[in-house]
């Protein structure tokens, strides 16, 4: 997309049409914008439920407790074992407030998760271990270490990207 862009700016006249998909901004970083993704999604869901009157009644203290669970978690991780994607056996993850938030945030791209998600926030702020951290944890790992992810080629691509983007 991003090369496309250029393209259109520098040489609109040699364009018939474009279709874009995923539209990702020359003037944005990916990278830096990640922190500022994950706290909108956080806050989104949040807000969601305080917005919807059964889910904020079932669930009024959310905020406060998802804040209390990143920091406590930050401070005493929990171990998790589960399964190596890679293939047969098992991994031992340590789950801190940062690595939390991002496998909310991971989840948070397949609505039926949204129940699921305030359900496990609710166990955590209580101090228990719900079941579905272990599922969702499994989701945020396999997307990790995903084989037909690699990240020597989304990094080679993305810097020879943007390094023509960049020179302007």
């Amino acid at each position: 997309t991003r090369v496309v862009l250029e393209l259109m700016r520098q040489a609109p006249e040699r364009i018939r049409s474009v279709i874009l998909d995923s539209v990702y901004p020359p003037q944005i970083d990916g990278d830096l914008t990640q922190p500022g993704l994950l706290d909108t999604a956080l806050r989104r869901l949040l807000e969601d439920c305080r917005a919807d009157p059964a889910c904020g009644q079932k669930y009024p203290g959310l905020p406060a407790d998802l804040s209390g669970i990143l920091a406590r978690l930050q401070a005493e991780p929990l171990e998790l074992t589960l399964q190596d994607p890679a293939g047969p056996g098992t991994l031992m993850v340590r789950l801190n407030g940062e690595r939390l938030a991002w496998v909310i945030y991971d989840a948070l791209f397949w609505w039926e998760n949204y129940p699921r998600l305030l359900v496990l926030m609710q166990a955590l702020a209580a101090g228990r271990v719900p079941v579905q951290l272990e599922s969702l944890a499994q989701g945020h790992l396999d997307l990790l270490l995903d084989p037909s992810f690699s990240d020597a080629v989304y990094y080679s691509v993305h810097c020879n990207d943007r390094g023509p983007l960049d020179a302007h």
